[in-house]
């Protein structure tokens, strides 16, 4: 209500209707086995379900590529410090070189 919304604003009012290809889903999905990445509900909303409004959000920065970054998540040895939306775009700007 009370928010000063500008071009840099976005506001998503619906749930995206995010379509994955089947073997990004699954691969996205493999992550949830990883309590370090699954404890903090960034990425899932349950263990067979991704949060689509943060897929979303980071596609809409990064584009599609933020998606590799994050399956390439399943070879990073330490996986505690993604714990917020932040930490994982920061991941994703690191395996970009953004």
């Amino acid at each position: 209500k009370n928010l000063i919304l500008n071009e840099e604003c976005h506001v998503y009012r619906t749930y995206p209707k995010l379509e994955l290809m089947p073997e990004t889903e699954k691969a996205l999905l493999q992550l949830s086995e990883y309590s370090s990445l699954y404890k903090y509900g960034v990425l899932f909303v349950n263990k067979n379900k991704l949060n689509k409004w943060i897929l979303q959000f980071l596609i809409d920065i990064y584009g599609y590529d933020s998606l590799r970054a994050l399956i390439a998540l399943k070879g990073k040895k330490n996986k505690r410090c993604l714990y917020s939306v932040h930490s994982y775009m920061k991941h994703i700007e690191n395996y970009l070189k953004l």
